[in-house]
């Protein structure tokens, strides 16, 4: 292995440990008190579903970009005028949702927003990751503190040929999360 292919492992070791902190149980169960988060959509691999990114991009992109600030659409109710919100991303899945009284929307790579200055699109390295990592299983945190996500590496695309190649049959990654939790369970 040369140089350069190692610090390409390592970057992309690096990619699957920070990924597994992303809050991906959203992929998998709605948020109903407070009608918070509406859009799982048990995708587990790729960025596109019918024009709208799935949750796992979404997932993986609050998480890539986490200290980014975003301006957020909210709707005025009263004047039906959207007005933007400075927000800091934080890891929060929900901070890429626009909402009023009756509905709320993805508004991340959403066209009515392009021309705005500061339009929100998902990142390549985000595109990239859940294009190349299929998402296999995700325990979010337990009583214990505990949690783990593992991904199945699909491998890189040759873009020659515009496959992916994987120098095994078959390469999975399971990422374990340290204890969250504050107090400790013996």
């Amino acid at each position: 292995m040369t140089n350069k292919e190692l610090i390409e492992r390592m970057k992309d070791m690096a990619d699957c440990a920070d990924a597994a902190y992303a809050k991906l149980h959203w992929v998998y169960e709605n948020e109903t008190f407070f009608n918070k988060w509406g859009f799982a959509d048990n995708i587990t691999k790729g960025y596109d579903n019918n024009g709208q990114p799935t949750a796992y991009a979404m997932a993986i992109e609050a998480r890539f970009c986490q200290d980014f600030m975003i301006d957020k659409p909210i709707i005025n109710d009263e004047t039906l005028k959207i007005e933007y919100k400075s927000t800091k991303i934080n890891n929060e899945i929900q901070n890429f949702i626009a909402k009023n009284e009756n509905k709320q929307y993805i508004f991340l790579n959403d066209e009515k927003y392009i021309a705005y200055p500061n339009h929100y699109t998902i990142s390549h390295r985000t595109k990239n990751f859940v294009n190349r990592y299929e998402l296999v299983s995700h325990i979010p945190n337990t009583l214990s503190g505990f949690s783990a996500t593992i991904f199945r590496d699909l491998g890189e695309l040759d873009t020659a040929t515009n496959a992916r190649k994987l120098e095994n049959d078959f390469s999975y990654i399971i990422a374990f999360r340290g204890t969250e939790s504050t107090k400790e369970i013996v």
